[in-house]
C-alpha cells in the first residue's frame, strides 16, 4: 500500500511517494500560496499529480494551523490564511478520489521522528516562524491545549503574542524571534545563520544573544520536563539545525533533550504514518 505525504510549510509545500515499508520513492514540492484558496488548491492538485500512482491509497497532509475534528478541514490558520475554516480534504478526495487525512505540522514531525525510535513518551519542539509543539503520551499523539508549549508564558507582562496573550514561547525563541533579537543588539540587519557563524567565531556579541536566548530555552524546557515528566525532548525545526551552537547551553533534565535528526523530511514521513493508520483503521473517501 503506497501513500503520499504532504507537509505544507509557510514557503514551500513538500511532498514524497512512500512505498508499503515507508521508503521514499519520489519527492516533489511547490510554493505555498497563502491568500487566494483556489490558486493554493490547484499548486496542491500540481504537487500530487507529480506523486500519484495507481498504487496510492491515500494522501496525508501536516500543516501549521488549527486542524478540526474530521481532518479534513481548518479553524484559524495565522500562517496561511486563505485556509481559515476552509474544507481542503474534501477539494482533494473529490480531485482524485483517495481518503485524505489532515493533521498539525508539530504531529507529523514528532510522528516521522518518533518512527525511529523506540521511547513512547515524547515532546518534540519546532523552532521555526513559529513554534510548534506535539507530543505522544503511551505512543499515542496529542496536539493543543493543554499540550501547546509554543503558547506556554515564559514573561509575565512580556510581549504580545499573534494568539492574543502575552509573553508566550514563540514570541521569544522563535527563529523570527531570535533574529529580531539579533538585528536589535548588533543594530542592523543580520540573518540567523550569520549569527551562528558569528558564534562559531568567537564574536562575544553572538555569545551573549545565544546566552540570552538559551536561558528562556532553559526555562521552557524545564517546564516541559516538570509537567509531561517525557523520556525524551526533540528540538526540531530549521533554527536547530545549528544543534552545535545550541547543545553546549542546554541545562541536565530528567528527560534526554536530543535534537531531531530528519531535517525537512520528518513532515512528510509523518504524515504518510498518519493515513497509512487512518486507512488501516477503515478510513475511506467521505
Amino acid at each position: 500500500m503506497k501513500t503520499i505525504g504532504i507537509d505544507v510549510g509557510g514557503t514551500t509545500i513538500k511532498g514524497s511517494r512512500f512505498d508499503e515499508f515507508g521508503k521514499e520513492e519520489v519527492s516533489a514540492s511547490i510554493r505555498t500560496e497563502k491568500q487566494d484558496f483556489s490558486i493554493f488548491v490547484n499548486n496542491m492538485f500540481s504537487l500530487i499529480g507529480k506523486l500519484i500512482d495507481p498504487e496510492v491509497k491515500g494522501i496525508g497532509i501536516v500543516s501549521a494551523g488549527d486542524i478540526n475534528a474530521d481532518h479534513e478541514s481548518y479553524g484559524n490558520v495565522i500562517n496561511i490564511p486563505c485556509l481559515k475554516e476552509r474544507s481542503l480534504g474534501k477539494e482533494i478526495e473529490k480531485k482524485f478520489n483517495l481518503p485524505v487525512y489532515i493533521e498539525n505540522d508539530a504531529v507529523g514531525a514528532l510522528v516521522g521522528e518518533a518512527s525511529l525510535r523506540k521511547e513512547k513518551n515524547i515532546e518534540m519542539l519546532t523552532f521555526g516562524t513559529g513554534i510548534g509543539s506535539a507530543c505522544l503520551i503511551d505512543g499515542k499523539p496529542y496536539h493543543g491545549d493543554p499540550y501547546d508549549f509554543g503558547h506556554v508564558a515564559l514573561s509575565r507582562n512580556g510581549y504580545k503574542c499573534k494568539c492574543g496573550k502575552r509573553g508566550c514561547s514563540e514570541v521569544y525563541l522563535s527563529a523570527i524571534a531570535l533574529w529580531k533579537l539579533a538585528c536589535k543588539r548588533y543594530r542592523h540587519n543580520i540573518e540567523v545563520t550569520e549569527l551562528m557563524d558569528a558564534y562559531r567565531n568567537g564574536d562575544r556579541l553572538a555569545h551573549s544573544i545565544i546566552d540570552e536566548y538559551s536561558f528562556l530555552l532553559n526555562k521552557l524546557l524545564g517546564i516541559i520536563d516538570k509537567k509531561l515528566a517525557p523520556e525524551v525532548i526533540i528540538l526540531g525545526g530549521g533554527l536547530m539545525g545549528s544543534s552545535d551552537v545550541f547543545k553546549e547551553h542546554i541545562k541536565k533534565y530528567n528527560a534526554k533533550i536530543e535534537f531531531a535528526v530528519m531535517g525537512n523530511k520528518a513532515g512528510a514521513l509523518g504524515a504518510s504514518i498518519l493515513i497509512r493508520r487512518e486507512l488501516e483503521n477503515g478510513r475511506k473517501v467521505n
